[in-house]
């Protein structure tokens, strides 16, 4: 019989390596092509992580923010896009 802690670790261990996987799913990769110089593949590269919205979800998660900021962020949000809906119905 597994005591509590062998089995928390033994949990945790599997949902890490779920947690891996998915974020190697998720990962841009590009392949550098012969005779290709490296600040082309590396433009490459960026563009596909612009593209995936990585740099986006690094900037989002730098620092921490409360439910009540999210809450507020998103309420704006929806207000802007009203807004537009507006104007662009007016015109």
């Amino acid at each position: 019989m597994l005591l509590r802690r062998e089995l928390f670790i033994l949990i945790s261990d599997i949902s890490k390596k779920h947690y891996r996987e998915e974020v190697l799913a998720l990962m841009p990769s590009v392949r550098v092509r012969d005779g290709e110089n490296f600040e082309k593949a590396l433009k490459r590269f960026t563009k596909a992580c612009e593209k995936a919205g990585l740099m986006s979800d690094i900037k989002k998660h730098q620092h921490f923010e409360k439910p009540s900021e999210k809450k507020k962020r998103k309420l704006n949000a929806a207000r802007r896009k009203q807004r537009r809906m507006v104007l662009l119905e007016r015109n």
